[in-house]
């Protein structure tokens, strides 16, 4: 939900009870001030009735909305008079329309008299109504007026935000200048272009010290690991060696071959997460994935395992070199960790691709399958960073990548 939306859906939630109140305490004080001016004029009448019986001693006829009858019972000192409501049916189309009466005895030269002054409400009711809808239109009006008002306004105000979320989701860190946010003349937001301006700053720094360090890092490596290789490759050739002597630098070479290979992926991991590879592509997987097979064939079948695929033509957008490396991690793992003479399945589908093979249960939690130096079988020669790499990967091609353990099977799961 958009911020401005959320703050119009409060405005408006706050302005309904509000007009609930303020309609309800406005049709109640209405009500009730025609109310009094229809007993006013009911008053008003019977006093002058009254007046006319006083003086002319008769009683009127010839108003049908006055009664006025000579009653035998005493009536007290001072005069008593009421206001009730009724409906009658109107003749001939037999509505019922609501009255208001007065009823008043009093005694007037020796005789007591019973007045009735009626008089009909059905102006009073659509005077009433007639200003509650004016009332509320004119509320309806001048709330949907302010929530335009406001919306407009707050485009012009918020500008300047939605200028920044664009320039931030345009910024790279490989950009060769800082970036550079644009101005506005509200505090708020000349504070926060400030603050964004200092950590993306520093933030690109930070990106190219680490960039320059894993060039620096690589290359400097290398060379004594070279010279390390090298001199370990003449030794061997020295015919005065004895076997101890070999069998210490055999473990040095492996020794060697493991930091080279730990050198090597933890560069790769480094410029997977630096976004430093270039080159997307449409791959067409099915062949892609026929190939990887094919050249890991034969080291299945040294362990007697059979490769079942299931393969349907499907094309992704990824990086050639990073896609082999998630295959060949993928197939390596099925083919160190599955029981001998089995078999390893893979089925490609438009939705995703799945590595599964028999083999032992292993000790690990689900959730730091993927992490970093965490291997199924602590004894290996394994660096731990195979499926590491494959989950940095797919991250980096918006995939997702799982891991299950079923009725002896393993299974992992590419969802594209």
């Amino acid at each position: 939900m958009r911020l401005l939306q959320k703050v119009n859906r409060n405005y408006l939630w706050y302005t309904l009870v509000v007009f609930l109140i303020v309609g309800t305490g406005l049709f109640l004080s209405i009500t009730r001030i025609l109310r009094n001016e229809v007993d006013e004029k009911l008053n008003q009448e019977y006093l002058a009735v009254r007046e006319q019986v006083r003086i002319a001693g008769i009683i009127p006829d010839n108003n049908p909305m006055v009664r006025v009858e000579k009653i035998s019972t005493p009536v007290p000192y001072s005069p008593t008079f009421s206001f009730k409501d009724s409906l009658l049916i109107e003749e001939p189309e037999k509505d019922s329309e609501k009255y208001r009466f007065l009823v008043a005895s009093d005694t007037i030269s020796g005789h007591s008299y019973r007045f009735e002054v009626w008089t009909s409400l059905i102006q009073t009711t659509d005077l009433l109504w007639i200003l509650l809808l004016t009332v509320g239109l004119a509320m309806l009006l001048l709330v949907s007026g302010l929530l335009l008002f406001n919306q407009r306004i707050a485009r012009s105000v918020w500008m300047p935000f939605r200028q920044y979320l664009d320039q931030l989701n345009r910024f790279s860190f490989e950009a060769p200048r800082k970036i550079t946010l644009s101005p506005s003349d509200i505090d708020e937001f000349k504070e926060l272009r400030n603050v964004l301006e200092s950590f993306t700053a520093q933030a690109q720094s930070d990106f190219n010290n680490l960039k320059d360090f894993t060039v620096n890092a690589s290359h400097e490596m290398q060379t004594p690991l070279a010279i390390i290789q090298t001199q370990l490759d003449d030794l061997f050739q020295d015919k005065s060696l004895n076997p101890q002597q070999a069998k210490h630098l055999q473990a040095m070479q492996q020794a060697l071959s493991r930091l080279s290979r730990l050198n090597q992926t933890l560069i790769l991991l480094t410029r997977i997460e630096n976004n430093q590879f270039q080159g997307m592509k449409q791959i067409e997987l099915s062949s892609f994935l026929a190939e990887q097979v094919e050249s890991v064939r034969e080291l299945g079948h040294a362990r007697k395992l059979e490769f079942n695929t299931d393969l349907t033509n499907v094309v992704v957008t990824a990086q050639p070199e990073l896609l082999s490396i998630v295959l060949e991690n993928l197939l390596g793992n099925c083919i160190k960790h599955a029981n001998l003479g089995t078999g390893i399945r893979i089925k490609l589908d438009e939705k995703s691709l799945i590595f599964t093979n028999e083999g032992l249960p292993v000790q690990l939690d689900p959730n730091t399958f993927f992490n970093q130096f965490v291997k199924g079988d602590p004894s290996s020669g394994s660096l731990g960073l195979g499926l590491t790499l494959v989950k940095k990967i797919c991250d980096h091609f918006k995939w997702r990548v799982t891991y299950d353990y079923h009725s002896g099977w393993h299974s992992v799961k590419i969802d594209f």
